[in-house]
């Protein structure tokens, strides 16, 4: 546990070891460090098979599978990409042999950005809706594993993935905490009337039609995105 020291003495030598241990992840569990690690992405080190370790532990490896043809499914950021072909992955964290934990991922744009998916979420803006959402949106929390995995992702390669890193966020809130995700839920309820969904129609891409899909669902989710988008914005300020 974190503690304040005195000005005229030294930390308990107890305490400085707790703290170094903590900032270097050696007394945590091995999903803890493993999170820990991808937070520098320069230490990993391509595998085959689209796999990577990390080269000063290569016992923790992280594997991104694709999903083929079981997972072939739209959503609806996906429509702001030039390329809008759905390929879904699979992203597996691994110490040794041992599944730490597995998450979805995505190829966007014919595979020019890669991100971990975002989560899902939505708000009941009505007492007689208690029981379903009126709105749901996608989303990250900062800190958490699909954000971690998101930024782990980011390359160097800007001139490749910016313009499809940046549509992708057009369309996804980022939240500081959970607790501020829960927040904006509530402001939402309380100011959802104030605001016109008609008025984002300007930031609809294209939408081809897609047999077996209701492509309205898709625009309507897109501008409910968008809408939300400036609601936080307003939240936030």
């Amino acid at each position: 546990m974190d503690t304040n020291t005195p000005k005229n003495s030294s930390a308990d030598i107890n305490i400085i070891e707790s703290l170094w241990k903590k900032r270097f992840g050696i007394d945590a569990t091995a999903l803890d460090r493993a999170l820990l690690l991808v937070q520098t992405p320069c230490d990993w080190v391509d595998s085959d098979g689209g796999k990577k370790f990390y080269k000063y532990a290569p016992e923790f490896t992280l594997e991104k599978i694709s999903a083929g043809d079981c997972r072939n499914g739209y959503e609806f950021y996906l429509f702001n990409q030039c390329d809008s072909h759905p390929r879904w992955y699979d992203i597996n964290i691994y110490y040794h042999q041992t599944l730490l934990y597995s998450l979805g991922g995505a190829a966007l744009d014919g595979g020019r950005c890669f991100t971990s998916t975002p989560q899902t979420n939505g708000i009941s803006l009505y007492k007689e809706s208690y029981h379903h959402w009126d709105i749901s949106y996608k989303y990250f929390v900062k800190g958490s594993i699909e954000h971690i995995i998101h930024l782990f992702y980011i390359t160097d390669n800007m001139d490749e993935e910016l313009t499809a890193r940046q549509r992708f966020m057009e369309c996804i809130l980022v939240f500081e905490s959970e607790y501020e995700r829960m927040k904006f839920n509530d402001f939402v309820i309380a100011n959802f009337k104030k605001y016109n969904v008609d008025e984002f129609t300007n930031r609809l891409p294209y939408f081809p039609d897609l047999e077996g899909y209701n492509m309205d669902t898709f625009r309507n989710e897109y501008l409910q995105s968008q809408l939300l988008q400036q609601m936080l914005k307003d939240f936030k300020s």
